[in-house]
């Protein structure tokens, strides 16, 4: 049976690698087309289409997807909402590497710095976490807006459900907007933290941030039209790839994804980042907000990106998979 035919529901068990003291949850996965206009699309700009999912689950807590962080075997996720919630689990896979199914998958709660759980009906200032990344001794590091905070949880073995502390970062946390924090954030493979801003301008370029132990550069990213940083993931051979988002009462929603080289980040001079791909109408389009990119098996890269429903009817939490080649 096709894929694009299959109704997938999976029951997600209390075992995955990540789990700490959150409860399972059940997801219907509902295959999509990359443009339902054009079933027979499989590519757009330098990206191979793979799979693509809908994400949908009686349990009325779940939505808000922002981050997402998989192991680099393509197996084990780990993804933050902006409710302060975490959802781990495993990605299932066909022998030719499409994602088929999601399973042993747990929903749960974030601590904040004092120990208690980010209330879910408290204010979202204190919960709004918008991108995730791993550091070298396997602590996971948590931006958050509003409240402008970077929180670190160390490797535990609970995943992210261990009493974080912060990193002292004023030069990047002050003078933000409320709502147009650091939304991109990833650890370069020389142990350097790159961070975007979603809404702080110079001009016509997003500020961003390259902290190395204590010292911070600031640095500034060339804005491509209305489109606004929400995700970074670094390769191991040092190239950066960036999701932005754009929207307009015209043009819809919209999805691109780019490269930055290593390079780049090393001079004065705006990053200008080189584009790979622009998901817009009529294709399966939503507010992309999270990318994480994996090995693939037989060369090039598989990259995975996720939608935010901002908990709105009419918005979806979607799932792509793409590969790319890397040229």
């Amino acid at each position: 049976m096709s894929a694009l035919r299959l109704l997938a529901f999976v029951l997600l068990l209390p075992t995955a690698a990540f789990a700490g003291s959150g409860g399972p949850i059940a997801f219907s996965l509902d295959p999509i087309y990359l443009n339902p206009d054009d079933p027979a699309q499989m590519r757009v700009g330098r990206l191979d289409y793979l799979a693509g999912y809908e994400l949908s689950t009686e349990d009325v807590r779940f939505g808000g997807l922002s981050g997402l962080f998989i192991d680099d075997d393509g197996a084990t996720f780990l993804a933050i909402t902006d409710t302060g919630r975490w959802l781990s689990g495993q990605l299932s896979h066909d022998d030719e590497g499409r994602l088929n199914g999601l399973k042993d998958t747990q929903y749960g709660t974030m601590h904040a710095q004092d120990g208690r759980r980010l209330a879910p009906d408290g204010h979202k200032s204190q919960r709004d976490a918008e991108a995730i990344t791993r550091a070298r001794d396997g602590a996971f590091l948590v931006s958050f807006e509003r409240n402008h905070r970077i929180l670190r949880f160390a490797p535990t073995g609970d995943g992210i459900d261990g009493t974080p502390t912060a990193l002292e970062l004023p030069e990047v946390t002050s003078g933000l907007p409320n709502n147009g924090g650091i939304e991109a954030m990833t650890l370069l493979p020389d142990g350097r933290l790159l961070m975007l801003s979603e809404d702080l301008r110079d001009g016509d370029n997003v500020v961003g941030w390259i902290v190395d132990g204590a010292a911070v550069r600031r640095i500034l990213l060339s804005a491509t039209g209305i489109f606004q940083p929400t995700d970074l993931a670094a390769l191991p051979n040092g190239e950066i790839l960036l999701l932005e988002r754009r929207f307009s009462a015209f043009g819809g929603a919209g999805g691109r994804v780019s490269r930055i080289t290593l390079d780049q980040l090393d001079t004065d001079a705006p990053i200008v980042s080189e584009e790979l791909a622009v998901l817009q109408p009529p294709m399966s389009v939503d507010n992309y907000e999270s990318l994480a990119v994996t090995p693939a098996s037989g060369g090039g890269w598989r990259l995975y990106l996720v939608s935010d429903d901002n908990f709105n009817p009419l918005q979806r939490t979607l799932f792509l998979q793409f590969h790319w080649d890397g040229r």
